[in-house]
């Protein structure tokens, strides 16, 4: 996926590998597993990155986010952007989250030949407060470019985010070498992870997929689709839709050695947007598409 344009790429709303979900500092607790069961918990105080710890930027204080949800300034001094600031005048500082707690359920079983692995997690968040211009002066009809193309209607945009309160679950089962599974997420958030601007639209994602592995053969097929807020200016008027769907399947030729191929296809659409050029009010590049085929092999030794 990362070799898509990124103006092309639908997010993987499920957050697995997702930097800006595990690369903030943080407390977490996995606890052991009792008859198939365990729980874990974890909180952030701010998005600031641990990775930095010892660095020129002060440590935590360099934000894992960029233009859009935070400018990962350095923070010397207070900046708008710190990471570590509750409030702050930016027309970004209100979509930072504050205080991020997570907890969760994970079981892993066996019952008939069947195996078993399903989940449950629920997020939350507070978010810094925006104090900068009002709507109307910062984020309102004037920039919103050709409003008639949108029926002449400001955004309801305010600069305020809502913190995160999203759940996300799933589940796999495995038979004779055939996992099938799947997985939704919706609540308050806006992508991968972004705070949704109050007044938006909350997300709703799912993704359904198959596996089946047969000696040095395995191959594969998944599916998501998701609706989300997108495009933060266009609150209240438009929302986002991404769907994706990617094959792939990999052969053991011989021992340490792997040859696969895969193949991917991604739809954004989102009214009153240019997805490609990030421009709002036209309807003109509401719909991106973008696709791709990619060959290799892996060697092991």
């Amino acid at each position: 996926q990362g070799n898509a344009p990124q103006n092309a790429t639908v997010p993987f709303f499920f957050l697995g590998q997702a930097g800006n979900e595990y690369d903030n500092a943080k407390l977490v607790y996995l606890s052991p597993q009792i008859a198939g069961f365990d729980f874990g918990l974890q909180y952030a105080p701010n998005t600031s990155n641990g990775n930095a710890m010892g660095g020129s930027n002060n440590g935590l204080n360099g934000s894992i986010i960029s233009a859009g949800t935070g400018t990962g300034l350095g923070c010397t001094v207070a900046n708008s952007g710190c990471p570590t600031l509750s409030s702050g005048p930016g027309s970004v500082d209100g979509s930072r989250a504050i205080n991020q707690t997570v907890i969760g359920v994970r079981y892993q079983g066996v019952f008939g030949g069947v195996g078993i692995l399903a989940y449950g997690a629920y997020e939350h968040s507070g978010h810094a407060n925006y104090t900068g211009p009002a709507s109307t002066t910062a984020f309102g009809a004037a920039n919103l470019g050709n409003t008639a193309a949108v029926g002449g209607t400001a955004a309801r945009f305010n600069g305020q985010f809502d913190g995160l309160s999203f759940g996300s679950g799933g589940v796999a089962l495995t038979y004779a070498g055939v996992t099938v599974g799947g997985n939704i997420i919706g609540g308050r958030l806006n992508g991968q992870l972004a705070l949704a601007p109050q007044n938006g639209a909350g997300e709703l994602a799912y993704l359904v997929g198959a596996k089946y592995v047969a000696g040095p053969l395995t191959m594969g097929i998944v599916g998501e689709v998701g609706w989300y807020q997108g495009n933060v200016n266009m609150t209240g008027l438009t929302q986002r839709r991404g769907r994706g769907i990617d094959a792939g399947l990999s052969y053991v030729v011989a021992p340490g050695y792997t040859v696969w191929g895969e193949y991917m296809w991604q739809d954004l659409y989102q009214g009153g947007v240019n997805i490609g050029l990030g421009t709002v009010g036209t309807n003109v590049g509401n719909n991106i598409k973008s696709q791709g085929v990619m060959l290799g092999n892996v060697v092991n030794f």
